[in-house]
């Protein structure tokens, strides 16, 4: 199955319905599958595409049940540490690769890098480039409304203490004032905080006044923590957030009545990273968490903090009593009691590939001694999806839930931001279990989901075979004779609750096959209207082969310009080069070559409306392409791996 094909199979339900959503065309998401096809060449990954085709379809199904006119959509990758000699930018690849083509059918409001782009420890101009790379793919997706946090390694200080620090500072340290330049030197639509506030370009926020729903970016980065070079080494000298940013925070972010979001590189409790809240670390991250839980009201909440930096997956509230786990043995090294943050946090795993990660949800790794119970690292598999991990995140404050879909390693996760529980759902009900529908015609199904108020996390649907019906919200539509089941899943934690046995039966057409003529006007092969063992010469010379064995040929089937033929049960294969199609005028002298194999038809000219399943031909347009002129056309004839009695050949 071609790499188009592929990927046509898995979004075969991507329609005007998404269009209308926001999204782009389903050719713009078919296209995507090159770029994917491209990076199979460039390392050890995506050798076979058909994971990512799959899980792109999977994501963007969900997306389709969550996002509509009242949500907001952020898509999310943090932690790239893009390295030499790690070779992991073929991760970073893969991720856009993938979050390309989800994007281009559900339109995010917000494209969003956590920090880290790069892990900080080579020369400038190598981190540099990469950061610049990095730019370029993010706005690609996401334009102007892209946004890329600064993490801790993007100062490029993580470097050898063999380095003396005056040659750090000179040779290798990036400002924060390059940093303005090089990671947003566009208008994002974010107020900024202004001159008066130290590091005042890299804290702002944004209103979605139509969701009631204020955006805030924090910055997690001081240059200079400590005066010297403390910032120098990764010794976290850097993490924490500006006296100046406290103030901003406490007297214009937090001076709104609509649902905060904060997006930040750092978490702000430091029991969520293994430190007492006495320690200060990320300095200042407590005395913003007291901010936010003085701030919310029965009208008013926080829906969390978003953030990247310490490489596993978790949400939690900073007041909780848990345990924090050793990463190595899973021991308990200590219990933690936080006294701020009645609010949601989520992190996001890390996005580096690392051989210590495994090859599957094995034992996780981090860089970090001491993480929260519950949190995750997830292993990624070499040729699969879990190689390009980010997150897509929507927010419904109708409904005050916001929703995690993994892209890659990692769960769903629906969670009710203003209380202390996810929202399971327990059961969906379809109004029916079986239906029978005419081809081309559609039907509704309608779900019901329990608890009642998990209804607003929506259903995936699929179909079992999209050649006899698709479903896109609950809207089956009939494609073509056969049977399907079509399956209602739980958005949140993808278990299957119900499903419906479609039939779809065929509409009243006239199969043409069996009155296929030959050349003398009688009935082709007594009847059949096809003949084993032949095939269209390919000098155009003879209408058959008698040395195919293996092969099926057509006799003339009736055709005019501009009208669309259907094959139903035909092996004309658009890969192999014994599959012929060729036109002929009222006469039946030949108007297009019959050496132009399907293959051909299919790469070279396209026969402007030629479509496929799996691999096989199931119908084309006839008319003319860039090399062939078909107005005359009065009959077509057809060379297949298989034809027999059960084939059919209408025209429309």
């Amino acid at each position: 199955m071609s790499i188009k094909t592929e990927l046509q199979a898995a979004l075969a339900y991507v329609n005007t319905k998404l269009v209308e959503k926001g999204g782009e065309s389903a050719s713009t998401v078919y296209g995507i599958g090159e770029k994917i096809e491209n990076l199979s060449v460039s390392g050890n990954i995506i050798d076979n595409p058909s994971n990512f085709y799959d899980e792109t379809g999977q994501t963007v199904r969900t997306l389709a049940s969550l996002r509509n006119a009242n949500t907001l959509f952020i898509a999310f990758i943090t932690d790239s540490h893009i390295y030499t000699s790690n070779n992991n930018k073929q991760y970073f690849d893969a991720q856009m690769a993938s979050l390309k083509a989800v994007c281009s059918a559900i339109k995010p409001d917000l494209v969003v890098h956590g920090g880290d782009i790069t892990n900080g420890s080579e020369a400038k101009t190598t981190t540099v480039g990469y950061m610049k790379d990095a730019v370029k793919q993010l706005r690609e997706i996401g334009g102007d409304n892209t946004l890329i946090l600064v993490g801790n390694h993007d100062g490029n200080t993580v470097q050898s203490s063999s380095i003396p620090a005056a040659d750090v500072e000179s040779d290798y340290r990036i400002t924060e004032a390059e940093m303005e330049t090089l990671l947003k030197g566009w208008n994002d639509g974010f107020t900024y905080a202004g001159d008066n506030y130290t590091g005042c370009q890299f804290y702002g926020y944004k209103d979605y006044a139509a969701l009631g729903i204020r955006v805030i970016r924090l910055h997690s980065y001081i240059e200079n923590i400590g005066g010297g070079t403390s910032y120098f080494g990764g010794n976290g000298g850097n993490w924490g957030y500006y006296d100046d940013e406290v103030t901003w925070f406490r007297d214009v972010a937090l001076n709104t009545d609509n649902d905060i979001l904060i997006l930040s590189h750092q978490t702000l409790s430091p029991i969520l990273q293994g430190y007492a809240e006495n320690q200060n670390i990320p300095k200042n991250g407590t005395a913003i968490q007291a901010l936010i839980d003085n701030w919310q009201t029965n009208a008013r909440h926080c829906i969390g903090v978003i953030h990247g930096h310490v490489h596993w997956d978790y949400f939690s509230k900073g007041n909780k009593t848990f345990n924090v786990i050793d990463h190595s043995d899973h021991s308990t090294v200590l219990t933690r009691t936080g006294t701020h943050g009645d609010f949601y946090e989520y992190a996001q795993g890390r996005a580096e590939y690392e051989a210590s990660f495994g090859t599957s949800d094995s034992t996780p790794v981090s860089s970090y001694r001491d993480v929260p119970q519950g949190a995750v690292a997830y292993g990624r598999s070499s040729n699969n999806a879990t190689e390009a991990l980010w997150t897509a995140i929507v927010v419904d404050k109708t409904n005050h839930t916001i929703h995690f879909v993994r892209f890659g390693a990692g769960s769903d996760l629906s969670v009710d931001y203003t209380s202390d529980t996810v929202i399971n759902v327990t059961g969906i009900t379809l109004d029916q279990n079986s239906a029978s529908v005419t081809e081309g015609n559609t039907l509704t199904l309608s779900a019901t989901l329990a608890p009642s108020n998990a209804t607003n996390r929506g259903v995936i649907w699929s179909s079992s075979d999209t050649s006899v019906a698709t479903v896109s919200g609950g809207v089956v539509t009939a494609i073509a004779e056969g049977n399907c089941t079509i399956t209602a899943t739980a958005a949140a934690d993808n278990t299957v609750y119900a499903t419906c046995a479609i039939t779809v039966t065929e509409i009243v057409r006239t199969n043409l096959l069996p009155s296929a003529v030959d050349t003398d006007g009688s009935s082709y092969n007594n009847g059949t209207g096809y003949m084993p063992d032949v095939r269209l010469h390919s000098s155009g010379s003879v209408f058959y082969d008698s040395e195919a064995i293996g092969m099926y040929t057509t006799g003339f089937i009736p055709v005019q310009y501009e009208q669309t033929v259907l094959l139903r049960n035909i092996q004309a294969s658009t890969n192999n080069d014994y599959n012929y199609l060729a036109f002929y005028d009222s006469s039946k002298e030949m108007i297009a070559n019959c050496s132009q194999y399907i293959k051909t038809w299919k790469n070279s000219y396209g026969l402007n409306s030629i479509n496929e399943a799996g691999g096989y031909l199931t119908s084309f347009k006839v008319k003319a392409d860039s090399s062939h002129d078909l107005s005359q056309a009065a009959f077509f004839r057809l060379t297949a791996e298989l034809i027999d009695g059960t084939s059919k050949i209408y025209v429309e």
